[in-house]
């Protein structure tokens, strides 16, 4: 996540529009703002998806890294680590076309040797929506690797 310099929102989302659009494509990245809670305001950039073995192959170039530095760290005030996420298909109810204009993201802590629990909650809900076809989508995705946020 990334926050804007007092005075740099709008110019920032301005070159992370360019640099996206330059370097990314269409698709391989996308960029959300944060509406509410701890994060309120930040960015959000969410590359993906890749396969671990294209990440481990994924060269930018010093021309990206160089822009990234110029025009988008310059207007920064705080830039988080980054954040590894697996998508969990098994989990997901709905969302047959992935086209997002708002989404609402529940972040879940789960305490350490309780994660069979939660997915276990997370497909009885599943399997309830699917049941009475309920019409709100959802989708799960597990940390797999973190920075600092």
């Amino acid at each position: 996540m990334l926050s804007a310099k007092p005075g740099q929102q709008k110019t920032l989302e301005t070159a992370i529009k360019n640099h996206t659009q330059k370097f990314h494509g269409k698709d391989k990245m996308r960029v959300f703002q944060i509406m509410s809670g701890p994060g309120d305001g930040m960015y959000q950039l969410v590359q993906g998806p890749y396969t671990w073995a294209a990440l481990d192959s994924l060269k930018l170039g010093d021309a990206h890294d160089l822009d990234f530095d110029t025009n988008i760290s310059t207007k920064t005030e705080t830039l988080t680590g980054s954040n590894y996420s697996q998508l969990r298909p098994d989990l997901r109810h709905g969302l047959k076309n992935f086209s997002i204009e708002k989404s609402r993201v529940v972040i879940l802590d789960v305490k350490r040797g309780r994660m069979d629990s939660a997915i276990a909650m997370i497909k009885k809900l599943k399997d309830a929506m699917d049941k009475t076809n309920d019409k709100r989508d959802f989708t799960v995705y597990t940390k797999m690797l973190s920075g600092t946020s």
